[in-house]
């Protein structure tokens, strides 16, 4: 994000306050030491704002740069900066891509590893997945496009958010998972709310064979 974007991001925050009835032109001048003449015309655009001018308005409004990201951009901040800071263990990471529609296959792929935070590695039998676009899990993903699968982890159909790795077949998602009327279903974020379209596992079929494991860590490759 460059400064003419971080001005941008803060004039529109201001103008919402304003439209709305939180803050006055006056007062807004007055808070950050601005001659009301002068804040008329940078809220207009007819003027701009310097550097000592916009760290004056997050400073009079405590704000700071991280009140102006969206939050998809501040996981991905957030992200980057745990990436850093957090030590890592390499995983073994499939060959193929997860999501709807696509084949599945349990083969790594060779030599290549994925960095995952070591607080996410406590159970065995664990490997990194790349996920594809699942329009139906956007709230889960939160826009992460890797995540970690922990084999060995027992089925908990006691807590509502979380996640795990199904093969339906001829594809694997990442679905919740709901006990009811003596068999399990599959949940997405779209039909959380309407039990009537969740998707039921054969009965015929246990658990053991459907679900992979749980996700422990959402990622972002890339």
């Amino acid at each position: 994000m460059n400064f003419e974007e971080i001005q941008t991001r803060l004039l529109t925050r201001i103008r919402t306050q304003i439209r709305n009835g939180q803050v006055t032109e006056r007062g807004f001048a007055r808070t950050v030491g601005i001659s009301q003449p002068h804040i008329n015309k940078v809220l207009k655009g007819t003027r701009n704002l310097s550097i000592d001018r916009s760290d004056a308005i997050l400073a009079g409004f405590h704000f700071s740069l991280l009140d102006l990201l969206s939050e998809s951009e501040l996981h991905r901040q957030l992200a980057k900066l745990r990436s850093v800071l957090e030590p890592c263990i390499e995983m073994p990471i499939l060959h193929s891509t997860i999501g709807p529609g696509l084949a599945w296959s349990s083969s790594m792929a060779g030599k290549e590893r994925h960095p995952v935070p070591c607080w996410a590695t406590g159970s065995g039998g664990n490997f990194v997945a790349r996920l594809a676009d699942d329009p139906g899990m956007e709230y889960s993903s939160q826009g992460w496009n890797v995540c970690m699968i922990a084999t060995k982890t027992a089925l908990d159909t006691t807590k509502a958010d979380l996640l795990y790795a199904i093969h339906r077949g001829p594809d694997t998602v990442l679905r919740k998972v709901r006990r009811g009327y003596g068999q399990l279903y599959l949940v997405t974020d779209a039909d959380v709310d309407h039990p009537t379209k969740w998707e039921a596992l054969p009965l015929q079929e246990t658990a053991a064979e459907r679900i992979l494991g749980r996700v422990v860590w959402l990622g972002r490759e890339g």
